[in-house]
């Protein structure tokens, strides 16, 4: 992969649908701890990947369990890859059923409420498409993929803010319910989901792999997690402001027009 994919890669490594799950985290924050918390988690985990490409660059391995085993010897490379593994599990049911239940939500504001598309009929289709990924050993074929993916995120993420500013503007600029700048009562909420919306560096060493600047992968990596938390602070910001309590949806995207069909 070139420079410019492995930017888009790392980019699709740590950002997916928590993007549109942040903003209501900020009503759990406030506006003011809210992207505290996110700049503690980035400078965290910013400064965990650089060392691990460090590393990885040093040694001329870009496998976790061979790395754990460099570090730790057999049994580390064992505990890696469970640790892996059920990572992974993770991440395949959280977008599994983001997957499932905005396609049911779709399918039924499109054909009515009482359509009778079962969700184990849809769950089944999408299993039957995401599977056969599995048998993907490499990331460079994707490349485009993940250069079409972020863009896709990033149509939801400017729609979504060009219906909240028209929404500000509607509510001649005033803020929504409540807009706190530290929620006492739940911010323990938005410091523990910081962390989470960082959980791309399980995907570092597979585009190291992959591409053809792995020295310039620290530079790469401090860019996209720059660019990536600038977005999800304006993002939230502005989401937060324009419905501040009444945000209570878990996915931002909620808080639109259903029966708009171009939603």
């Amino acid at each position: 992969m070139s420079a410019c994919k492995t930017f888009f890669a790392l980019m699709k490594a740590y950002c997916a649908i928590n993007v549109l799950l942040l903003p209501r985290s900020f009503v759990n924050g406030g506006y003011l701890l809210s992207p505290c918390a996110l700049l503690l988690a980035v400078f965290f985990e910013g400064h965990c990947a650089i060392k691990l490409a460090k590393i990885s660059n040093r040694v001329k391995v870009f496998s976790y369990p061979r790395i754990a085993g460099l570090a730790l010897g057999p049994m580390g490379v064992q505990l890696v890859r469970t640790l892996l593994a059920v990572a992974h599990v993770q991440f395949a049911i959280g977008q599994m059923t983001f997957t499932l239940e905005s396609l049911k939500s779709t399918l039924d504001v499109w054909m009515g409420d009482g359509s009778d598309i079962q969700l184990w009929t849809i769950g089944l289709v999408i299993f039957c498409l995401y599977s056969p990924l599995t048998w993907v050993r490499t990331l460079a074929g994707n490349a485009n993929g993940y250069v079409f993916a972020m863009c896709m995120i990033a149509i939801s993420v400017v729609f979504t803010a060009a219906y909240a500013f028209s929404t500000v503007r509607e509510n001649g600029g005033e803020p929504g319910p409540d807009v706190v700048a530290v929620n006492k009562d739940s911010y323990w909420n938005m410091i523990g989901f910081a962390f989470f919306m960082y959980e791309g560096i399980g995907c570092l060493l597979p585009i190291m792999h992959e591409t053809k600047v792995p020295n310039r992968i620290s530079g790469l990596t401090v860019s996209a997690l720059a660019t990536l938390t600038l977005i999800y602070i304006f993002f939230s910001e502005l989401c937060y402001y324009t419905w501040g309590t009444d945000l209570n949806k878990p996915i931002v995207t909620e808080m639109l027009p259903a029966d708009n069909r171009i939603v």
